[in-house]
């Protein structure tokens, strides 16, 4: 179970996230569940914090092809240094939302 992260409404969050296409799994008036494939973040009421979450997905660009029309992109659809495909959203509470997945064929870099 996710540890919940604390938003000022419980259901316009919640509402948020199942409008970009992620299911509300659970809900009621003091928290909330949505899930996105096998990924799920939990919410609870109360004073928003500084968290940002990086969700990994197994088809990025459909996901970005489905959200560019929705919302705009914090950062558009780009490969990285270290070998991830990802974009980045802000949701309706200023969090920094990076969708993600391993680049086919690229190995991680050795520390």
């Amino acid at each position: 179970m996710p540890t919940p992260i604390p938003v000022p409404d419980v259901k316009a969050t919640a509402d948020w996230y199942a409008a970009l296409g992620f299911a509300i799994t659970r809900a009621d008036a003091n928290s909330a569940h949505v899930a996105l494939g096998r990924g799920e973040v939990a919410f609870t009421a109360g004073e928003a914090s500084e968290v940002d979450l990086f969700v990994s997905v197994e088809n990025v660009e459909a996901l970005h092809g489905r959200m560019i029309d929705l919302i705009d992109m914090a950062a558009d659809l780009h490969d990285t240094e270290y070998g991830m495909r990802q974009f980045a959203i802000r949701d309706l509470n200023g969090r920094l939302i990076t969708f993600g997945q391993p680049i086919a064929g690229r190995r991680e870099p050795q520390l």
